[in-house]
């Protein structure tokens, strides 16, 4: 009985580590861009074109996966894009920009890191990155994008869906960018707040105006 339990004890933990798949989600000469400084407000940019900066916490990048190629599309609002998870947690895995030079991109772990995905089984992926005035979580502007309604003028961008990743069972793993993306080819394009249409302008204005009419004849 002890041996049976032994094996099945071997087996389960074996399985748990071959279920870590390790990968790299940063990259120092990424050269990731925006295609327009009319809403860099957060780093003052000037010209279009412009790398992203090199301050932590202006863009957020989110990893997307998907067991095979999704059949509704490349756009990031097809419900068939999963975010992975840092392994044995249930922390997406994220990036932020770099905080050494313009337009890197730095994941968690310095980079190498055991997540979700399963070690030797390829998955499609696609990198996703925003201003972080759209807000700190891909739900979100997931939301945002699929509405129309951006919350704040901005960037937002994504890359690949069509190629794949493996992981290995153990560090180093593969990377992200540029070993499946290459550098540059990340472009977060603006974004802007809708502009309300003048009839609806008139018509809050009739609104207001009613308001302080009724308030007169009290």
């Amino acid at each position: 009985m002890k041996k049976i339990l032994t094996i099945i004890s071997l087996a389960a933990a074996t399985t748990l580590v071959n279920a870590q798949g390790w990968i790299s989600f940063s990259a120092a000469a990424s050269a990731i861009k925006t295609n327009s400084a009319s809403y860099y407000v957060q780093t003052g940019g000037t010209s279009a074109n412009v790398p992203t900066l090199a301050n932590g916490g202006i863009f957020y990048y989110a990893l997307l996966y998907s067991a095979t190629a999704p059949s509704g599309g490349l756009a990031p609002t097809n419900s068939a894009w999963l975010q992975p998870t840092l392994f044995g947690t249930s922390t997406f895995v994220m990036a932020t920009n770099g905080t050494l030079s313009t337009g890197t991109l730095q994941g968690p772990a310095n980079g190498q890191f055991a997540s979700s995905l399963t070690a030797s089984t390829p998955s499609y992926i696609e990198v996703v990155g925003w201003s972080a005035s759209l807000g700190s979580t891909f739900t979100q502007v997931q939301g945002e994008l699929t509405s129309g309604n951006w919350i704040a003028n901005g960037f937002f961008g994504w890359d690949g869906g069509n190629l794949t990743i493996t992981p290995t069972a153990a560090s180093p793993g593969p990377t992200v960018i540029p070993g499946i993306y290459g550098n540059g080819t990340l472009v977060l394009y603006s974004v802007t707040t809708p502009v309300p249409e003048p009839s609806t302008m008139a018509l809050a204005g009739l609104g207001g105006l009613a308001l302080l009419l009724f308030r007169r004849r009290k």
